[in-house]
C-alpha cells in the first residue's frame, strides 16, 4: 500500500489478459487474471496485496470466529465474515472508523486464503488511517507521537505475516522514516494513490489515473469508460471486460498507424475499476492521439459519464466528455 505499490499504476507496461494490473477500489478491480479452462481462479501473491489495498471493511458482526472457516478456498462471500473478525483485533487512530464493505470483495469465481487475506486487508486499511492521523497531527506533538507509535505497530504486525507483506512493510518504513525526518511526501502520495476517502485518503479511479499521468511525465491520453454497473467488479470473462480489452487493442493499433505513439510503438496500461474501465496511452503527440482515441471510443457508444483525459506531459491536463448513448444503471 504505502510508497511502493506492487500493482504500481505508474509503471508503463504492455498488459496481458492473464496478468493485467489489478486499485481502492481501483487496485482491487485490476484483478483480472484469466483462469485455466475448467479451473477456479485463485489469487496470486500480488493480487492478494491488491485486494488488501483496495477493499474497504464493514461494521463488525457477532458470533463468528476463524475456527468456523478453516478452508483456504474462500470466495467473496466467505471472505466477508473473516474480514469482520480480523479488523476487531486491529487498532485505528482516535476518531477513525472502518469503511463499509462493498457488495463484492473479489471478482466472480475468484478464491483466496480467507483468514490470511482478511488480516492483510484489515492491516492495510488501518495503515491508511494511521497515515491520515500522522498528517493531521503534524502540529500536535502528542498526537504525532501517537501516530508514529500506531503506524509502527501496524508495520510490525504486517511484518509478522511475512510474504507478501514484506514489500508493503519495506515501502511503509521508507515513508515513515522520511516523515520522521520532516518529509511527508511519501505518506501523502500513498493517501492520494491507494487510500479512498472512507479510509482517510483521496484515491478514486479518476485521481489515480491523473496522478499516474503526472508522475510518468510523458504525453498521454487516458480513456475512462463508465461502468454499466458501478460499484461492481468485473470478471475477466465477462462481455464488458472483453469488449474494453478489444477496444484498447484497436486504439493501440490505430495510434501506431497514425504515428502518434513513441518510436518503440505505443505503450499503454489498463485497469478495471469499480466506476470505470481505464486505459492510458503514452504517446508522442497528445492532441493527435486524442483525436484517434475519441473516434474509436465514440464508435462504441460509451455510457454516460465516460471521458478522456489529455495530458501534455508537462503542465496541462484537459478532460473531454464523450457523447453517451445510455445512462448508467444503479
Amino acid at each position: 500500500m504505502s510508497g511502493h505499490d506492487p500493482f504500481d499504476a505508474l509503471s508503463v507496461t504492455d498488459p496481458r489478459p492473464e496478468n493485467d494490473r489489478a486499485r481502492d477500489d481501483a487496485l482491487l478491480a485490476r484483478i483480472v487474471a484469466m483462469p485455466l479452462a475448467g479451473e477456479k481462479r485463485h489469487l496470486s501473491r500480488n493480487q492478494r496485496i491488491a485486494i488488501a489495498v483496495g477493499t474497504p471493511l464493514v461494521f463488525a458482526g457477532a458470533g463468528f470466529t476463524y475456527a468456523q472457516v478453516m478452508r483456504t478456498d474462500v470466495d467473496s462471500v466467505g471472505l466477508r465474515p473473516l474480514v469482520i473478525e480480523a479488523r476487531r483485533d486491529v487498532s485505528l487512530p482516535p476518531g477513525a472508523t472502518w469503511s463499509p464493505l462493498p457488495t463484492q470483495l473479489m471478482p466472480p469465481d475468484t478464491y483466496t486464503n480467507g483468514p490470511v487475506m482478511a488480516k492483510e486487508m484489515a492491516l492495510m486499511e488501518a495503515q491508511c488511517h494511521w497515515e491520515r492521523y500522522w498528517i493531521d497531527n503534524l502540529g500536535n506533538p502528542s498526537g504525532l507521537t501517537g501516530a508514529k507509535r500506531g503506524y509502527a505497530q501496524i508495520a510490525n504486525r504486517m511484518r509478522a505475516l511475512g510474504d507478501p507483506m514484506s514489500e508493503v512493510v519495506s515501502s511503509g518504513e521508507k515513508a515513515a522514516a522520511a516523515a520522521r525526518a520532516g518529509d511527508t511526501s511519501l505518506l501523502r502520495r500513498d493517501l492520494a494513490l491507494n487510500c479512498s476517502p472512507t479510509k482517510g485518503g483521496s484515491a478514486t479511479d479518476v485521481s489515480e489515473v491523473e496522478l499516474s499521468l503526472r508522475e510518468v511525465g510523458r504525453p498521454a491520453v487516458a480513456l475512462l469508460l463508465a461502468r454499466s454497473k458501478p460499484g461492481s467488479l468485473s470478471s475477466p470473462e465477462d462481455k464488458d471486460a472483453n469488449g474494453f480489452r478489444t477496444l484498447v487493442e484497436r486504439i493501440n493499433r490505430a495510434l501506431r498507424e497514425a504515428g502518434a505513439g513513441p518510436d518503440s510503438g505505443n505503450v499503454y496500461t489498463m485497469s478495471f475499476g469499480r466506476e470505470f474501465f481505464t486505459a492510458r496511452f503514452f504517446v508522442r503527440n497528445s492532441n493527435k492521439a486524442a483525436a484517434v482515441v475519441r473516434r474509436l471510443a465514440e464508435a462504441k457508444q460509451p455510457i454516460r459519464g465516460s471521458f478522456l483525459i489529455v495530458w501534455d506531459g508537462a503542465k496541462e491536463t484537459k478532460r473531454a466528455p464523450l457523447p453517451s448513448a445510455a445512462p448508467r444503471s444503479r
